[in-house]
């Protein structure tokens, strides 16, 4: 999965709620990789949540810890800018 860092801008976001919050934009997925079979969506969606650590707050940890649980299940919480929808994904 690729991923990178980037700041909710207001044009992305209505939601007062998320407007300014950090995520990581899905911006690659790997074919039939464990990404695509979840549901993520290339551009469209950002994760701002890995099981209990926000990205805004975590954003430094969250890369090793995601190296940490290769190979297992982790929740991620999703905001996905055109439906303007956050869901969580396994």
């Amino acid at each position: 999965m690729g991923i990178e860092s980037s700041k909710f801008t207001e044009s992305e976001v209505d939601s007062d709620e998320l407007e300014g919050h950090y995520g990581y934009r899905i911006m690659k997925l790997l074919e039939n990789g464990s990404g695509m079979r979840a549901g993520l969506r290339v551009y469209e969606d950002f994760i701002v949540a890995v099981d209990d650590l926000i990205v805004e707050e975590e954003e430094e940890r969250i890369p090793e810890y995601l190296k940490e649980k290769t190979g297992q299940q982790v929740k991620l919480v999703v905001w996905n800018c055109l439906d303007e929808e956050e869901r969580e994904v396994l």
